[in-house]
């Protein structure tokens, strides 16, 4: 299983249907809502930490198709982080 990871595309969606359901409540919720906007005002809107902990609710939608297209927009994501944490 570690060495040859398994992501089925119907599991992947079903659990990316979940996440985003989270992220909705989180939003409607005021304490939520405050932990989601609380590391952007402590941190920086520019700062890798302002993001929200359980994402944004919009990146993970818009990963194409299927597991391998989603690690790799994450992958790039974290990457994009890093370069931005590195030059300031």
């Amino acid at each position: 299983m570690i060495l040859n990871p398994s992501f089925p595309d119907a599991d992947f969606k079903r659990q990316q249907k979940l996440q985003l359901a989270a992220i909705d409540r989180e939003k409607n919720a005021p304490t939520q809502m405050a932990l989601r906007v609380f590391p952007g005002l402590l941190y920086g809107t520019n700062h890798a930490y302002a993001n929200p902990l359980t994402g944004s609710g919009t990146s993970a939608s818009d990963t194409g198709s299927g597991p391998v297209t989603s690690q790799v927009n994450v992958s790039r994501a974290i990457s994009r982080e890093f370069e931005t944490a590195s030059s300031q």
